[in-house]
């Protein structure tokens, strides 16, 4: 299915095979999927005037029920606390977002050039050493209350749940806590969590290159240039700093083996077992169809202590 995408847009995807508990004797038919779209500015005004000439999906969906007369109940919206309305059914005092960025004279935290910030940003994460309110690490943590796709995942763990935006905070706030899958486009390409850049689907990666690949035609005047940003700029920066730490770690690894048994010849055949775990698990990353992410790496760390546990008692 070919679903157009546009960067005021966020589909949130609920693929479910369990609805909400109902009592057995009301249980009603349990539906498959369900599609729940945000587009920025498209008042119900707009839609009714337009109805009749949409195509494709937009004409699928005025071919239903449609509530003209829908509002939300808060004044003075922006988009994230509205985006947190939509699919918990609870206002902004209840959900915690009451706006895009807000002020905590008791979060003040040191930015880059020295000065003291109490901005906060609706969906970072505020426990994270060194980040501020513009630069930050995204995160549903202030969320306060659970979306429909929370309640469906905790019903269900077998549902899933897909959110999609043009912004971080509408995939974050429409998508909640617990979703399959959270992407946004951050200026240069589609990324998602840094702690979860490996769930990052080949269909998204695939959609990157070829923005990455317009972009570079784009000509720009002298002095300006295009560089990837956001969350793909700071997963970069955290895996290539990785080089290093992972040499470090086998030169004292090996040189700890040859302390221990006194000769290298020993030493050399306990670690010779390392490369071929390695290489199988490359493998399994290609064949899973996974990135070289952060925690892949982790992961691969992890796997040389045990190779060399597992070599050393045999």
């Amino acid at each position: 299915m070919r679903v157009p995408t546009f960067l005021a847009t966020t589909a949130t995807l609920f693929a479910a095979t369990a609805s909400l508990a109902q009592p057995a004797e009301t249980a009603a038919p349990q539906p498959k999927l369900i599609v729940a779209i945000s587009v920025d500015q498209l008042s119900s005004d707009i839609f009714n005037e337009y109805r009749r000439s949409y195509t494709g999906g937009l004409k699928r969906l005025a071919g239903g029920v449609v509530f003209p007369s829908g509002y939300q109940s808060h004044a003075a919206t922006e988009t994230c606390p509205g985006h947190s309305t939509i699919l918990t059914g609870s206002r902004p005092s209840r959900t915690g977002i009451i706006a895009n960025n807000w002020f905590d004279p008791s979060a003040g935290r040191a930015s880059k050039d020295g000065k003291i910030d109490y901005g906060v940003y609706c969906s970072e994460d505020t426990s994270v050493a060194g980040s501020t309110s513009s630069n930050y690490t995204v995160s549903p943590n202030l969320l306060k209350v659970p979306t429909l796709g929370d309640r469906l995942r905790a019903t269900n763990p077998a549902s899933q749940v897909v959110a999609v935006s043009g912004k971080d905070r509408g995939a974050v706030m429409m998508g909640g806590h617990n979703t399959s899958l959270t992407i946004w486009w951050d200026g240069k390409g589609f990324t998602t969590y840094a702690s979860a850049s490996a769930a990052v689907p080949k269909v998204t990666a695939a959609v990157n290159v070829r923005a990455k690949a317009e972009i570079d035609k784009i000509e720009l005047e002298p002095g300006y240039s295009v560089g990837v940003g956001g969350e793909s700029e700071k997963i970069d920066e955290t895996v290539s700093g990785f080089g290093p730490v992972i040499l470090m770690a086998v030169f004292c690894i090996f040189a700890i083996l040859v302390a221990e048994f006194g000769r290298f010849k020993e030493a050399l055949v306990v670690a010779g077992v390392v490369p071929l775990g390695t290489f199988g698990g490359l493998i399994a990353l290609l064949v899973t169809g996974n990135n070289l992410s952060f925690l892949a790496i982790i992961g691969f760390i992890a796997l040389v202590g045990i190779e060399i546990k597992n070599s050393i008692l045999l």
